[in-house]
């Protein structure tokens, strides 16, 4: 994928407004028939709507990245037993979040349930990147802004990449935890493609029990241009 192709999909609001505007417009002729307030209503109510239900716009970025990353982790240790301090640091250490938000060799990274942006809901883009560390960063060649408004689906290209990313989530959303060592391709936003050997994601869930989405740990080192 290149910078260019993933130029195209960064202004998700933009785009996503104008599939809205063809849905508003279906529906009120449908059910008013009254072309002459379709502008009007566009105009007073459309930003509105998007502003109720997207306060953050375009952006999946999670707001308090240090409970983020005490949720995805407590998810993680109850499906595997242990959590990403431990993968990342080992066992009986002393760490806090910053530690994994600024790790550069362990990518941790995280998306939404598909329910926060108008990618998401609107566009029918599926879920968007809302977390990342400084490795995922590095990897992915993104600024956090970037990152956390590109549906993740763009992290793979399109054909057996995407097709095989499909099949994982499906996996993980069945089984909620997979820990593969099969390996898969993943491509930076400058169109590098990279090779990783053993990865892990996993369903997170809230404290309340409540299906948050999914997240995704590997090692950078262990990672590899793909052929």
């Amino acid at each position: 994928m290149s910078q260019r192709h993933l130029n195209k999909h960064r202004p998700v609001v933009g785009y996503q407004k104008y599939s809205m505007h063809q849905r508003i417009t279906t529906l009120q002729k449908a059910e008013a028939n009254d072309e002459e307030n379709e502008e009007e209503f566009l105009i007073n109510d459309f930003a509105g709507e998007l502003d109720d239900r997207f306060p953050k716009g375009a952006s999946a970025a999670v707001e308090d990245r240090d409970d983020h990353l005490r949720i995805i982790d407590n998810s993680l240790r109850k499906h595997s037993g242990q959590g990403i301090y431990e993968r990342i640091f080992g066992e009986d250490t002393e760490r806090v979040p910053r530690d994994v938000h600024t790790n550069t060799r362990w990518v941790v990274v995280s998306h939404d349930k598909g329910d926060t942006t108008p990618a998401s809901v609107l566009g029918k883009e599926g879920p968007v990147f809302n977390y990342g560390n400084f490795a995922t960063l590095a990897q992915f060649r993104m600024t956090w802004d970037d990152f956390t408004c590109l549906p993740s689906k763009y992290s793979a290209e399109m054909g057996s990449d995407r097709e095989a990313r499909v099949k994982l989530l499906q996996q993980v959303t069945d089984n909620g935890y997979v820990d593969e060592t099969s390996g898969i391709v993943r491509v930076a936003s400058d169109g590098t493609r990279f090779f990783v050997p053993r990865y892990i994601v996993w369903n997170t869930y809230d404290d309340d029990g409540n299906y948050y989405g999914q997240a995704c740990i590997f090692d950078r080192d262990a990672c590899r241009p793909a052929d």
